[in-house]
């Protein structure tokens, strides 16, 4: 049976050992007639508009999933309406090629046209992983409490509730942190602004702000690997209930642009002095690389991991088999500025009994 390589590097967590079953715990209640719908005005969470949240199941029960959701809410009349990505740990959706992210890699001497290979369903084709939701929200000013009650997901009524927290860390900014749910929803965390959808950053724009070093205390994460014998890790080690995270990192700073396509949608960077793997080696290289593509459009971005020894020296510097395929949300704030990307790992081949998942919120924000 084929394996998972468990990559050690910057951006990328571990993951180990603990049992879990693949049955039950659905990523939303049995379909019924929704409830608390309010239709009346409210405040803004902290007087924000549109929001991107990292959300999923880490709680050992049940099957692990993770999503991307962004909200959009109206304060006239209480709504919102949001969009969702969702992967499960017992759906082999895979990878797919970031749509427009094709370019010509030059590392270690070789030079090939390469993809950037992300979880199926994020801006690629494939898998059928997307939703629309709709429902209503109160929010607190004084407590600064959010309750959202989603009457339909695609269109098919919904008992589903979340609660959340929301902060205002900096100005033009709001982060929420998920505190209740009356469904399999374990964590959540995400930030809203005022600006636009419409409002994104290129990989020039990227470049010439400082691209990101995500590190300390502040970037945080969640993950979960199930192995080969279907030994499940969870870390940080949650609680009845989950909620907890623990510190992250992620880092482009050595990364360089493509020389085609013009202008460049991707990064990309062969760090042969990176942590990389121990088994199932092609080559004896060492190291990883890493492909970080923007939509060009929109603000989801593909990030991609391999250790450099897994692909074969006809394959190189190219790899569509078993790496670590991210998905994020750039992170706007009222301004226009890149603050932050959030967004979830979903490594989950086809022909691997191995999993691993995670939510991600990569900032330097306090």
């Amino acid at each position: 049976m084929k394996k998972i390589i468990v990559l050690s590097i910057v951006g990328t967590a571990l993951a180990i050992g603990c049992a879990k079953k693949q049955q039950v715990n659905t990523d939303q209640p049995t379909p019924g007639n929704s409830k608390l719908i309010v239709n009346s005005a409210q405040p803004l969470p902290q007087g924000k508009t549109n929001f991107s949240v990292t959300m999923g199941n880490f709680d050992n029960v049940g099957r692990t999933w993770v999503r991307i959701i962004n909200w959009t809410f109206n304060a006239s009349n209480g709504t919102v309406a949001a969009t969702s990505w969702t992967w499960f740990s017992d759906v082999k959706t895979g990878t797919g090629a970031f749509a427009g992210g094709s370019h010509t890699c030059t590392m270690d001497g070789v030079t090939s046209v390469c993809d950037n290979y992300v979880p199926a369903g994020w801006n690629t084709t494939g898998a059928s992983i997307h939703q629309s939701w709709s429902g209503s929200y109160t929010y607190n000013t004084s407590t600064h409490a959010l309750n959202i009650a989603w009457a339909t997901i695609d269109g098919v009524a919904t008992t589903a509730t979340d609660a959340w927290d929301v902060t205002l860390p900096q100005t033009g900014l709001a982060r929420v942190n998920l505190t209740s749910s009356n469904y399999s929803l374990t964590h959540g965390r995400g930030y809203g602004s005022n600006a636009a959808w419409t409002v994104y950053k290129n990989i020039s724009q990227i470049v010439a702000a400082g691209m990101p070093n995500f590190t300390g205390s502040n970037p945080k994460h969640v993950y979960a690997h199930q192995d080969a014998a279907g030994t499940l890790t969870i870390l940080p080690t949650q609680p009845v209930g989950g909620g907890a995270w623990e510190p992250a990192a992620f880092n482009i700073t050595g990364s360089t642009t493509p020389s085609n396509p013009t202008p460049a949608v991707t990064l990309h960077h062969y760090n042969s002095a990176a942590g990389g793997c121990t088994a199932s080696c092609q080559t004896s290289r060492t190291g990883n690389v890493t492909h970080f593509t923007v939509s060009g459009t929109n603000r989801q971005v593909g990030y991609s991991v391999f250790c450099a020894c897994l692909p074969s020296n006809a394959e190189w510097p190219c790899y569509s088999g078993n790496r670590h395929p991210f998905a994020l949300m750039q992170i706007i704030d009222d301004s226009g500025a890149l603050q932050a990307y959030v967004g979830i790992e979903a490594q989950n081949k086809s022909g691997y009994a191995d999993f691993q998942f995670q939510c991600v919120d990569y900032s330097n924000i306090p």
